[in-house]
């Protein structure tokens, strides 16, 4: 799986996947080869529609981190654009990457929490 900025980098490729909702400000195409573009289009200030390509750490973010996209992921999969060992391990990265953001969050949490009992302690502790 590989993302791509260029239409050129489609050339002698098979499209295999293209979303482009009504209602949608993404269009995604993805080849059998695993060539992925995400294209996204904004409103600017004066209500002109622009486009522009969003770049491989953007895109990915977009389509595999945002569960407003979750059926784009599974749908990249059935087409063959990108292998199923790919989508797992995509999947078992961010359930990684989920469980390390929840324990430094434990983490801080509980420094805080003993933050504040030395504190009180000092505050409230009779002297002497």
């Amino acid at each position: 799986m590989r993302f791509v900025k260029n239409c050129d980098d489609f050339v002698g490729e098979q499209i295999g996947y293209v979303f482009a909702g009504a209602f949608s400000d993404l269009v995604v195409i993805g080849t059998k080869e695993g060539s992925i573009m995400v294209i996204r289009a904004e409103l600017d200030d004066d209500e002109r529609i622009r486009t522009y390509i969003n770049n491989e750490w953007i895109a990915a973010k977009e389509l595999f981190n945002n569960d407003r996209y979750k059926f784009i992921e599974r749908d990249l999969v059935k087409a063959g654009v990108v292998s199923d060992g790919e989508y797992k391990e995509m999947l078992n990265k961010r359930a990684e990457e989920a469980a390390a953001k929840k324990a430094e969050r434990e983490k801080e949490h509980e420094e805080e929490q003993y933050h504040l009992f030395l504190r009180l302690k000092q505050k409230y502790e009779p002297v002497g």
